[in-house]
């Protein structure tokens, strides 16, 4: 990490970086990692907690760096690097298990001297991409959550491309492709009430763990729209609990909840499952539940 830092500050800064993040392979330190290998969870604490202080506190920081809480506010911006004004714009949904890069603390003192823009940034940056594709693919691998990355952060992906990012195991590019292609499908086509949460928008949607024959990801719960791609016993009708729901009171490394469905009175009739635009995925979804 040193060697790389050192060799970083010597780097011509690519133009127009400055408020708004920049992701290159040239500023990620080593090789890409193997993507969705391991099982990440979800609700995870130390995501949890870092993710509380950063987007209550607005610092970037480790699990254990916590105690940043009793830090007096007029000397955390002399002790931990400040969230840039960009970092909204990569924020992830609460709940997800994507981790601070260590380089907060190994190099957060690079971070607060730099201008916003400098290498040290970028670098930022390219590492919360990264960790952000290997919880996002794992996530579907293991549990069949579908997580709601923001545009800029999808984007990001699609820039450092999925054959670089898969480059360690391109057995995890397809999923990868297909998980951003199948978050476009909901996003454009949903129906709007069902892609809420308490008013807000959903952060996770429930999908299948894997490809169908077609080589498309399908949706283990109906959003309204009889276009979207669903699996077997799956119409665009069952209305589900949203999995927000799940994550809020599932408590901390309690993995893959079983999909519960909404009181009775908040469920419109579901079709048949031979009505049209039901896409079958094999094997089947066994009663119309999510068995994660």
């Amino acid at each position: 990490m040193g060697r790389t830092a050192d060799d970083l500050a010597e780097r011509d800064l690519p133009p127009e970086v400055g408020d708004k993040p920049y992701f290159s392979w040239d500023y990620y330190p080593g090789t890409p990692p193997k993507i969705w290998e391991e099982d990440r969870g979800y609700f995870v604490p130390g995501a949890l907690g870092e993710w509380t202080i950063r987007t209550t506190l607005g610092v970037l920081v480790l699990h254990e760096q916590r105690e940043v809480r009793e830090v007096p506010v007029s000397r955390r911006k002399a002790l931990y690097p400040i969230a840039p004004l960009w970092w909204a714009s990569v924020e992830v949904p609460r709940g997800m298990a994507a981790r601070m890069t260590q380089m907060v603390a190994l190099r957060g003192s690079k971070l607060m001297g730099e201008v916003l823009g400098g290498p040290y940034h970028i670098m930022l940056a390219t590492l919360w991409a990264v960790e952000v594709a290997d919880v996002f693919v794992g996530s579907i691998r293991h549990h069949g959550h579908l997580w709601r990355l923001p545009l800029v952060l999808r984007t990001a992906l699609v820039e450092l491309t999925a054959e670089r990012l898969c480059s360690a195991d391109s057995s995890a590019r397809p999923l990868l492709e297909a998980g951003l292609e199948l978050l476009r499908l909901v996003e454009e086509l949903g129906k709007e009430s069902w892609l809420l949460y308490d008013g807000s928008p959903r952060g996770v949607f429930r999908c299948a763990k894997g490809l169908d024959d077609d080589g498309v990801l399908v949706l283990m719960e109906g959003l309204g729209d009889t276009t979207l791609p669903y699996g077997r016993d799956v119409t665009h009708e069952l209305r589900l609990r949203p999995l927000d729901r799940d994550l809020a009171t599932s408590g901390p490394n309690r993995y893959g909840p079983a999909a519960l469905l909404a009181p009775p009175a908040a469920l419109p009739p579901s079709p048949p499952a031979s009505s049209a635009g039901v896409r079958h995925l094999a094997p089947p979804l066994r009663g119309a539940v999510s068995r994660l």
